[in-house]
């Protein structure tokens, strides 16, 4: 048993690739460029509220994209490799499985998402949305680390993290809201803050 997530970044590289979906039921066609707008309108805004099933898209979005992904595949399998790859190395795609055996595997790639031990210095930003809403799409993000070593060996770092929310006058509301993010700020074991 095993667990992938990706990031909504994924699909969209992915829709580059595959070309639009059409979605006769909803009167929809979604591509790279309105994915992620079009999605967040039928969930929030045009699903049955009868039925309340506001995710109901996403579960007929899925095997027409998939059939349609197997099918470009078979011509652009180096194109699909190598967003692959690179979602992987830029921690879009993670794993986790029960299996010892394979979690080692991808843990060893560094495609599970741990944190590993080292004998250096490294430093992790993570941010969470905790309030929802979808505002990290038009949130700007910067982070500059520097560290500077001293005469006795001991090393000062100096961490800036800036934030900008890009949006307020969106036709969808939902880009408007505040963008309430929880930062998350991983140093070596032992180091000072």
């Amino acid at each position: 048993d095993g667990v992938m997530t990706l990031n909504i970044e994924v699909l969209e590289r992915l829709l580059d690739l595959t070309g639009p979906i059409e979605l006769k039921d909803y009167d929809l066609t979604l591509d790279a460029k309105n994915f992620r707008d079009e999605i967040q309108y039928e969930v929030e805004i045009a699903y049955d509220k009868k039925l309340n099933r506001p995710k109901k898209v996403l579960a007929d979005f899925t095997p027409i994209f998939i059939e349609k992904l197997l099918a470009v595949s078979k011509e652009k399998n180096k194109e699909l490799a190598e967003i692959f790859i690179k979602m992987l190395e830029e921690k879009y795609i993670m794993f986790y499985f029960t299996d010892e055996r394979l979690q080692k595997f991808f843990s060893g790639q560094g495609w599970s998402g741990e944190i590993h031990e080292t004998s250096t210095d490294f430093l992790s930003v993570v941010h969470s949305n905790i309030g929802g809403y979808k505002t990290d799409k038009h949130m700007e993000d910067s982070v500059n680390y520097n560290a500077e070593i001293k005469d006795d060996g001991s090393m000062i770092g100096n961490l800036v993290i800036k934030r900008k929310h890009n949006v307020g006058d969106s036709k969808y509301w939902w880009y408007n809201r505040k963008n309430i993010d929880y930062v998350k700020i991983y140093a070596p074991k032992g180091a000072e803050i």
